[in-house]
């Protein structure tokens, strides 16, 4: 996380590098932050399947938790 995090400081135009760093949140844990960072991702290029993939991934996982709890699940 600290490596992308400092490709980020140093050129914030690359979405690869908050693809990157939010791999790494996410891996931590850290799953609003890793959101986040592919949300940035992807307003940097829109285009960008990673950062779409992963986005659809981690409503997934919300979802799957919610529904766990017995919460309920918006769509």
């Amino acid at each position: 996380a600290r490596l992308a995090k400092a490709l980020i400081q140093r050129d914030p135009s690359k979405a690869s590098y908050y693809n990157a760093f939010g791999v790494a949140a996410w891996r931590l844990g850290k799953k609003s932050l890793a959101v986040k960072a592919w949300q940035k991702s992807l307003k940097i290029d829109p285009a960008n399947a990673f950062a779409g993939r992963a986005m659809a991934k981690a409503r997934q996982a919300v979802a799957k938790a919610r529904a766990a709890q017995g919460a309920p699940v918006a769509n």
